[in-house]
């Protein structure tokens, strides 16, 4: 008994923890705010974090949970693979996928299904969420929009507004307990569901792509105007500091999951800047993203607050399959704080770090894949 219930708080103290990484996802980027101004919002979508393993969803919106059935205790931390079903677009996946190694915006027509099985197609509006300051990608917004049948098409666009209005105040009510209990879900479901998998693909009208635009909108608002409440601001348009170009984003999503604190610099632009920062290395300094492009310098790092700490510091290159030289990693330890090496050495460790962006850069170059987007 006594092992059962040991292991049953290992799993409960597990469950905590991811739903604390997942909240942290979105407050330690925006005011904690966030989460009530995204809940009063209409409309359908979810946040995704590429960061974190298997990309998964965030946050989930009420409206999410009247047009699809699941509950937002049910999405959140699952990839937003849940919704697609043995008809999807096989075609239509891989441009979503695409888009998202490129991050950039995307529409598409997709076949969902919702928890009871029902097919449904949706518009799909895609949009990369940026920090403002040095590019990187924070998170991916995707918006769903019900796709009415032809027939029906000249009346829902009329009573739009009306029927947004309604979606709103009906999605008010649900519960995320008990997303279906409610008449809510009714706003967004077809009722006649015969034959959906087997006829032509729908194509979203003018009407529905300005709604799925509009929405998408209306959100990276709310996360523009929360962010910088934190100083971390947001935009849904790629800004690169200081000229230099951003990393791709495979290599980006590649680097995301090292979880070392490490930068990478570039000795082939003026002053060796640094074009690469990653999260522990972030969390270790305190961000501040004009300090990033200065050149590292040996022996000691800065925080942003002006304190400073002594620093093991390992730089080694990093090549390209080709064998050049494509970037240099430093990779950073405080000497003075306590760490857990796993039972190695610190120099080891820092090892592990390059050796992990060694295959990541080599993998990327192999492959043709660019780590460079064009400007």
């Amino acid at each position: 008994m006594a092992t059962a219930s040991s292991g049953e708080a290992g799993q409960g103290e597990g469950q905590d923890h991811d739903r604390r990484l997942l909240a942290s996802s979105l407050t330690a980027r925006y005011s904690d705010w966030v989460l009530e101004a995204l809940d009063e919002l209409p409309g359908s979508f979810l946040l995704t974090d590429p960061s974190l393993a298997g990309h998964p969803i965030v946050y989930a919106s009420r409206g999410l949970a009247a047009l699809t059935g699941y509950a937002r205790r049910e999405v959140l931390g699952r990839n937003a693979r849940v919704f697609q079903g043995a008809a999807t677009d096989r075609a239509a996946v891989a441009g979503v996928r695409e888009a998202v190694r490129a991050q950039r915006a995307h529409q598409v027509a997709i076949l969902n299904y919702r928890r009871d099985g029902s097919p449904h197609w949706v518009l799909l509006h895609l949009a990369p969420v940026f920090h403002a300051h040095d590019g990187r990608v924070l998170h991916f917004l995707a918006v769903q929009v019900p796709i009415a049948p032809a027939a029906r098409r000249g009346t829902q666009c009329h009573a739009a507004a009306a029927a947004l209005a309604t979606g709103c105040r009906e999605e008010a009510r649900v519960e995320d307990d008990f997303p279906c209990a409610s008449h809510a879900g009714k706003v967004f479901v077809d009722m006649d569901k015969r034959g959906l998998e087997a006829e032509e693909p729908r194509v979203a009208s003018d009407c529905e792509k300005e709604k799925a635009m509009n929405t998408a909108n209306s959100i990276l608002s709310a996360l523009n105007r929360y962010s910088k409440l934190t100083g971390l601001v947001v935009c849904g348009k790629r800004c690169d500091s200081f000229g230099i170009p951003a990393l791709s984003s495979s290599l980006n999503l590649s680097l995301g999951r090292i979880k070392q604190s490490f930068v990478l610099t570039d000795t082939h632009l003026p002053d060796t800047p640094i074009i690469y920062a990653s999260e522990a290395f972030l969390s270790l300094t305190g961000e501040i993203p004009a300090w990033l492009f200065i050149k590292p310098k040996k022996g000691y790092v800065q925080r942003k607050d002006g304190s400073s700490f002594r620093d093991l510091l390992h730089v080694s290159p990093i090549r390209d399959a080709s064998g050049k030289v494509a970037f240099h990693i430093w990779v950073h330890l405080d000497v003075g704080a306590k760490h857990d090496f796993n039972g190695l050495t610190p120099e080891v460790w820092q090892l592990g770090a390059v050796g992990a962006v060694r295959v990541a850069v080599r993998g990327l170059s192999a492959s043709g894949s660019l780590l460079r987007l064009s400007k």
